[in-house]
């Protein structure tokens, strides 16, 4: 974290180091889930399996994308516990930050289901009317044959 440019202060702030914690965690989780889902696709699949340069960006942008996801969760985490008056404390234990590493690294091994997770979220938050409308959800969709 200095190396960054933060100051020794800074780096022993609680918050500072739980976040560093679960964006490690959730780097680490998606290496280690694309490493595995590589291997038992194409190394497992035999020759039947050709790898697709396709995914070659999800690849590379996964890790990146499970850090932010990781932010994400966690500020949902700890705003819903603080918002509905549970201690909103950041105490730097090392039990929190193996706590705060294997939540990371649960969002990073499942970046699936924690995107569908927070898209609930966002729905149940966020309701919406259905005035007849068309939505985003339903653009493009057949509509009983018509057309």
């Amino acid at each position: 974290m200095q190396a960054l440019g933060l100051s020794e202060q800074a780096v022993q702030q609680p918050l500072l180091r739980s976040i560093s914690y679960t964006m490690v965690g959730a780097t680490l989780g998606n290496i280690l889930y694309k490493i595995r889902t590589l291997y038992r696709y194409y190394l497992k699949g035999g020759s039947k399996h050709k790898y697709n340069h396709r995914w070659l960006g999800k690849y590379i942008s996964g890790p990146l994308e499970s850090a932010a996801m990781a932010l994400i969760v966690l500020a949902i985490i700890r705003g819903g516990i603080g918002l509905f008056g549970g201690p909103a404390s950041a105490d730097s234990t090392g039990t929190n930050n193996f706590a705060a590493f294997g939540i990371g690294a649960l969002i990073g091994m499942g970046m699936r289901e924690v995107v569908g997770w927070v898209g609930e979220i966002t729905r149940a938050v966020f309701v919406t009317r259905d005035n007849g409308t068309e939505t985003d959800e339903t653009a493009g969709k057949d509509h009983g044959g018509e057309g």
